[in-house]
This record gives C-alpha cells, sequence and structure tokens, in this order.
C-alpha cells in the first residue's frame, strides 16, 4: 500500500506513525485483535504496526474463485476486508463446505509459521460479490516476527490454538458426512445388542401372557430396535462462523 517504500523507511519513526494512523485508522480498528490481545498479555508497539501495515497490498477474487486449494502452500497472510471466505474440505460439492470465516478475519498464519500445506480448500463465498482481502506476504510476515521476538511468540501461540480448532471442526464436519453415507451403521449402534434383544422380548412375551391370561386387553408391543425419526435426524447445517478474533 506504501508505493514508495525507500522514500517512507527514511521518514522519521513520529512522521511514519502518525501517516499510518492517518491512512489506516479503518484498518487499525477493524483488525485491532491483530496488534493487541489482552487474553496473550500482548500489545504490538508502534514501529511493529508500522512495519506490518507499510508493507501490506490488495488482492481482490472474483465470486467463488479459489484461493487456496488442497495441498497448496501458502505464500501470503490473508485478512479479509470485504466478504467472506468459505472453507471446505477435499472435494467438489457444497455438502464439503464446513464454515465460513466473515469479513475482518484472517488466514493463512499457523500454515506460513508451522511450514504445513493446506488440508483446506479456501475460495471466495459470496456468488454475486468480489473478495477483497489486504495480505502480507510469507516472508515478509516471518521476517518482521524474527524482528519483533514478543509478536513472534504471540503469534505462534495464538496460531498453534487457530489450527487445533480448524482441524477440530474439519473433523467433526468429515464425521458428519460419514454419517450420512452410512445410516444403516448408526442405526446398528442406536439399535440393541442381540443378547439384551432376546431378552426384551422374552419379557414382553411373558407379560402379553400374562395379560390375556387375565382378561385384561393385550397392548400392541412395540417393535424391536425401532428407531424415532429424532433418533435418526442428522443436524447438516455446514456453515459455522467462524471468529478469529476470539480463537
Amino acid at each position: 500500500m506504501i508505493r514508495n517504500q525507500e522514500f517512507y523507511d527514511q521518514l522519521k519513526p513520529k512522521i511514519r506513525h502518525k501517516l499510518i494512523n492517518e491512512l489506516f485508522k479503518k484498518f487499525k480498528k477493524d483488525f485491532e485483535y491483530m496488534f493487541e490481545d489482552d487474553e496473550f498479555g500482548f500489545e504490538a508497539g508502534n514501529e511493529f504496526i508500522c512495519d506490518f501495515i507499510s508493507h501490506m497490498y490488495s488482492r481482490i477474487y472474483l465470486p467463488g474463485n479459489e484461493i487456496i486449494e488442497y495441498g497448496d502452500s501458502f505464500p501470503e497472510l490473508f485478512m479479509i476486508q470485504d466478504g467472506i471466505v468459505k472453507l471446505s474440505l477435499k472435494g467438489i460439492g457444497s455438502e464439503n463446505e464446513f464454515f465460513i470465516l466473515p469479513t475482518y478475519t484472517y488466514f493463512g498464519d499457523y500454515q506460513i509459521l508451522y511450514d504445513l500445506k493446506s488440508q483446506i480448500v479456501y475460495k471466495s463465498g459470496h456468488t454475486n460479490k468480489h473478495l477483497i482481502t489486504m495480505c502480507l506476504k510469507k516472508n515478509k510476515f516471518k521476517e518482521l516476527l524474527d524482528d519483533y521476538p514478543d509478536a513472534r511468540k504471540f503469534y505462534m501461540n495464538r496460531a498453534w490454538l487457530r489450527r487445533i480448532e480448524f482441524r477440530r471442526r474439519a473433523k467433526k464436519h468429515e464425521r458428519k458426512l460419514e454419517a450420512l453415507k452410512n445410516p444403516k451403521s448408526k442405526k446398528a449402534k442406536a439399535g440393541e445388542s442381540p443378547g439384551k434383544k432376546s431378552r426384551s422380548s422374552k419379557k414382553k412375551n411373558n407379560s402379553s401372557e400374562s395379560s390375556s391370561s387375565s382378561g385384561e386387553k393385550e397392548s400392541k408391543p412395540k417393535k424391536e430396535g425401532s428407531i424415532s425419526k429424532n433418533d435418526m435426524s442428522e443436524d447438516i447445517s455446514s456453515h459455522n462462523s467462524f471468529n478469529d478474533k476470539s480463537s
């Protein structure tokens, strides 16, 4: 975003701070959690904030475009300035989508910092609206964290927790898809074991015989191993908004 980086670097620190604050006031407000987090006890200094923001640039994606494919490395850190990003498992089809990153969140941090290839597909979420992101090159991001140890500790710790959460959500959705593909196995788990079933049948038969002998009206026994509609229902909602700020 700063076109003449050489000129910018020659400015005195106070002037650089003032310039960044004036030009990127809204960005700093929208992404405040990138530079301050009470939970981790982190508050970035002005130099780190200025270095970070001054090296950002913008990328715009068409609706539905893939940003990162399964197995790709992340070339940059992405911050969503306008729009949403859908995350999905490997494969084609909306059923693989498992949650959405909303505006003012980010992604690519833990893949960059822990040198991991993406196990998730990231794509522009809206069907009729462009996605606007602010980016920071991978090498520059790592360079900044080498220059600012406190920031490195913060980003590394939070990135690891975010990785755990992303993986948890992906695994949860994988289990849902598996349950939908193999409903019989789920019914078998919900049913009674053969031993219990036979004992239950004997009890019900004895009860029926005693009722008949006493002259009482025989009630129709419930079908063994039956499963109600509630038992068979699946929560297949695939879009869960994930606020990165809290993760």
